[in-house]
């Protein structure tokens, strides 16, 4: 039987979803979305190898993650390795993570970090000459990260100091945008910066359709925030009207999605996962 390759992936702006099909190809692999293994089952040991691509979410893997990982059956057995999309840092998120395997009795044998567009607050300020060119750098990072797995390599982990990330100029650029978010913060806490839809709002639903957590409902044609937010942006990102903000303020966020990938690619062809987590990821989202 021929090996089986699978390389799961959680994405809000395509950024995630581009690299995973991309070494898919390389890997004759299968692309899945992180919910799918979720809500079905884990991996089990007929997974020769399993790769997962994530954004990095304040320098670490999101918990859709490490809630997959405690499913993952058969960990001890598989090649595991994983790309971690970021826009600010990379920080330790993939050493983190590493540990968070061990725990649980497998290894990460290898991991690596991508800079790729930022879909955060302040994005708007990244030119799309900047973002072209780091989605074109990533992609010419995927035949080494391809070559890697092919040969079973282990032992090679990457990671950046968060420090230095932030005086990278696309970084300083969102400054400003930063400076709002943290003032509207203490002003008015993090409800103050929930996401809405203005008046432009059609009611489509699309909001809700690629939402992967079922977060948004909608309730007589309006879309509804629910609890268990986990701030992908995609919401945000791929609504037709660009009618979607946080608190309705302006916090230099423009619509951004990878280049690659179309709004049908995030729709959620199954019913998404009601996932009860939170987390508070304002600045560092799908990288």
């Amino acid at each position: 039987m021929a090996p089986t390759t699978k390389i799961h992936y959680f994405s809000g702006s395509g950024n995630s979803l581009a690299i995973a099909r991309r070494l898919a190809e390389r890997l004759d692999g299968e692309a899945v979305p992180l919910v799918r293994a979720l809500r079905h089952s884990a991996p089990d040991s007929s997974t020769d190898v399993a790769g997962v691509v994530f954004p990095t979410y304040d320098f670490r893997a999101p918990k859709l993650v490490t809630d997959w990982l405690g499913r993952f059956e058969g960990l001890q057995g598989a090649y595991l390795f994983a790309v971690s999309t970021f826009g600010i840092g990379a920080g330790r998120a993939l050493p983190r993570l590493r540990r968070s395997i061990e725990t649980l009795g497998g290894s990460l044998d290898g991991g690596f970090a991508l800079a790729m567009p930022h879909n955060g607050v302040g994005c708007g300020r990244i030119s799309d000459k900047s973002r072209a060119q780091l989605v074109a750098d990533a992609s010419g990072r995927l035949e080494e990260i391809a070559d890697y797995v092919r040969d079973r390599r282990t032992g090679h982990v990457e990671w950046s100091l968060s420090a230095a990330s932030f005086v990278r100029p696309e970084v300083l650029q969102m400054l400003p945008s930063v400076v709002r978010l943290f003032a509207k913060l203490i002003r008015g806490g993090a409800r103050a910066l929930a996401f809405e839809a203005g008046k432009s709002c059609t009611h489509c639903g699309t909001c809700s359709r690629v939402c992967p957590v079922a977060n948004i409902e909608m309730v007589d044609g309006e879309p509804r925030w629910l609890d268990r937010c986990v701030n992908c942006f995609g919401c945000l990102h791929w609504c037709p009207t660009n009618a979607i903000s946080l608190g309705g303020f302006d916090m230099g966020i423009a619509q951004y999605h990878h280049p690659e990938i179309r709004l049908e690619d995030m729709i959620q062809r199954e019913k998404p996962l009601p996932i009860a987590t939170a987390q508070l990821t304002l600045i560092a989202e799908e990288e």
